[in-house]
């Protein structure tokens, strides 16, 4: 099985109303995972998005880079799980 291994890494500055590094991101592992083998992704970096808190997938209240940006990087994750 297909292993593949990246690094991302989402600026600060796009603030809450740009997520379209985050749409490039889902584009690019949707890509991925259309293959007929689905290969085994493993994701690291720094999204920048203090505001989730990972083990249980919530988002805090009035997060800093907004709920649009946290909510999609949280379906993206989901996606790929």
């Amino acid at each position: 099985m297909p292993l593949y291994i990246g690094s991302f890494y989402r600026p600060p500055t796009h603030g809450q109303n740009h997520i379209e590094v985050l749409d490039q991101l889902s584009l690019s592992l949707d890509k991925l995972t259309q293959r007929k083998k689905l290969p085994d992704i493993f994701l690291t970096g720094d999204f920048n998005l203090p505001d989730i808190d990972w083990e249980t997938g919530m988002i805090s209240n009035k997060p800093q880079y907004g709920n649009q940006v946290n909510q999609k990087i949280l379906e993206i994750t989901a996606d790929q799980i």
